[in-house]
């Protein structure tokens, strides 16, 4: 009983969800081949990480296969592409689902994503936060 409540919850909420992005013009929603997702921060470290604070990838990880991923990961096109001349994207929202799909899936295989563009102001920051670490490169050769 309380799985079938949970189970038309979560397809409830899926539902409004996508009438959300139908209706939010800024986002598109397409498939893309996993590798051109940037991966999660610190792969296995950050598994740990989370794991040591309660969090259950097992429960995740069971609810992917039995009922698939209900809600697109959520992502910004990037300006930059991986080795095969292919677009890639940074992950907003569903960290822990690529996680788990980066362990499942061949690189090929295609997820379902929302995305939109990258808008001038996280351009700028992108840009400044590159010429940061270059110039801190920079700095830190020139002190040793």
């Amino acid at each position: 009983m309380i799985n079938t409540i949970r189970n038309i919850f979560l397809m409830g909420s899926s539902i409004i969800y996508r009438i959300r992005m139908f209706f939010n013009i800024r986002y598109h929603s397409t498939y893309v081949k996993l590798r051109q997702i940037t991966p999660p921060p610190a792969g296995q470290e950050y598994y740990d990480t989370q794991v040591d604070l309660g969090y259950n990838w097992n429960k995740l990880k069971n609810s992917l296969k039995k009922m698939g991923m209900l809600t697109p990961i959520r992502v910004v096109q990037s300006n930059t592409f991986n080795e095969n001349g292919e677009r890639k994207f940074t992950i907003l929202d569903g960290n822990h689902r690529v996680f788990i799909l980066y362990k499942q899936l061949n690189l090929d295989d295609k997820v379902r994503v929302n995305y939109r563009q990258r808008n001038k102001g996280e351009i700028l920051a992108e840009k400044t936060l590159m010429l940061f670490h270059k110039k801190q490169k920079e700095y830190n050769k020139n002190i040793n």
